[in-house]
């Protein structure tokens, strides 16, 4: 049998005596980490994400985005609402923070407006690392569509 925790870390105490302590101890210090980490983990900001149409003009599309930054990760959350995609052929979406430009990274995504899609949000393609381009999953083509609310989450790397 291969134990899971080396004797040497095996915090559970031999007698049922000291169990009460023990339980005690680890919910203090669960209390001060969770004080110390809540600020860390709800301390995301609210950006609002320029959408643009590589070609053509949106009738009407709007965005809101959060976002968290640890270091170089950024941990974004991005929502598209096309209600009307008027002549735009395709949809490119500012990051909060610009990407690292050495390689392109990714975002996934789903459109829960219309199709249920699975996308992905495009980062550094041409280049720009400032920004995203919105593609369908498989096939890879851009994607926009009248009704989708495209909504993408992930972490990618800040310059």
């Amino acid at each position: 049998m291969i134990n899971t925790i080396p004797p040497s870390l095996d915090f559970v105490p031999e007698d049922n005596s000291s169990l009460k302590t023990f339980g005690t101890m680890l919910n203090k210090l669960w209390q001060k980490l969770s004080l110390t980490l809540a600020p860390v983990f709800t301390a995301s900001q609210v950006y609002v994400p320029v959408v643009t149409a590589g070609a053509g003009t949106f009738t009407t599309v709007s965005a809101v985005g959060r976002y968290i930054q640890f270091g170089r990760l950024i941990f974004v959350q991005v929502v598209v609402t096309i209600t009307n995609k008027g002549t735009a052929t395709n949809a490119s979406v500012t990051l909060p923070v610009q990407a690292q430009g050495s390689n392109r990274q990714m975002l996934p995504g789903v459109d829960i407006g219309v199709t249920g899609d699975a996308l992905t949000g495009d980062i550094g393609f041409g280049g720009d690392f400032t920004k995203f381009l919105i593609r369908d999953y498989i096939g890879g083509a851009a994607y926009i569509a009248n009704g989708a609310i495209l909504a993408l989450t992930g972490v990618y790397e800040s310059a």
